[in-house]
């Protein structure tokens, strides 16, 4: 809806920087922080392709994040 130009809307900042259309307002005045937690069993921490895995997507959403 927020593409389509139906007003005003909530994005994740990072998603919405992929569309130059959008454009971020009220930044100073309105924010909401989102805490996010990457977990895995630990009966799994020690399996090499778990750690792999868990390595890679971790890293994705620093790299996502910090965006």
């Amino acid at each position: 809806m927020i593409r389509a130009g139906a007003g005003i809307g909530v994005c994740q900042v990072p998603l919405a920087k992929r569309d130059k259309k959008l454009v971020r307002i009220l930044s100073k005045h309105f924010s909401l922080p989102m805490d996010t937690w990457a977990t895995m069993h630990e009966d799994l921490r020690n399996s090499p392709p778990c750690r792999a895995v868990f390595d890679a997507l971790s890293d994705g959403l620093q790299r996502y994040l910090s965006d």
